[in-house]
């Protein structure tokens, strides 16, 4: 009669294949692909609720208060993030005409940023803060990247 050994390659292969798709299972593959990743991404349908359960840094002040089908995407460390709304409101007193010094870094299917190319990015901005944000389709699309160590945006 021979022994089994529990810590044979096939038994250590399949306890791994178990664990990885109990992972999969319990947080789905989008949460396991952010973790990955190493971000979050957000959807809100409307601004209350999206000032409710906002994620990282405070919700920017850009968004309009009409802003419904807010999409968040931003690094766990908060050095970038990706920011779409639909609202039908101009931007408030907080932005200002800018040259535009960057492009997002993230990618997502909600945003052009797998479309667009260089060019495809306007070159005037309005600066909210430390967000740069352009007019996108029915709304507004906001990005930041921290251009230092540590930084997020305030």
């Amino acid at each position: 009669m021979s022994r089994h050994d529990p810590y044979d390659s096939t038994s250590v292969a399949a306890v791994a294949f178990a664990g990885c798709a109990l992972l999969i299972a319990l947080t789905g593959c989008a949460q396991l692909t952010d973790l990955v990743e190493k971000r979050h991404e957000e959807r809100f349908d409307t601004y209350a609720q999206a000032a409710d359960g906002w994620v990282g840094v405070e919700m920017p002040s850009w968004i309009p208060d009409d802003a419904t089908h807010l999409h968040n995407v931003a690094t766990t460390d908060e050095s970038q993030s990706l920011i779409r709304v639909t609202s039908d409101s101009e931007l408030p007193d907080v932005c200002s005409p800018a040259e535009r010094s960057g492009m997002p870094a993230l990618t997502v299917d909600w945003a052009p940023t797998e479309d667009w190319t260089v060019e495809d990015w306007p070159d005037e901005v309005a600066l909210c803060g430390d967000y740069e944000v352009v007019p996108y389709e029915d709304g507004w699309i906001g990005w930041f990247r921290a251009t230092a160590p540590g930084q997020t945006p305030s």
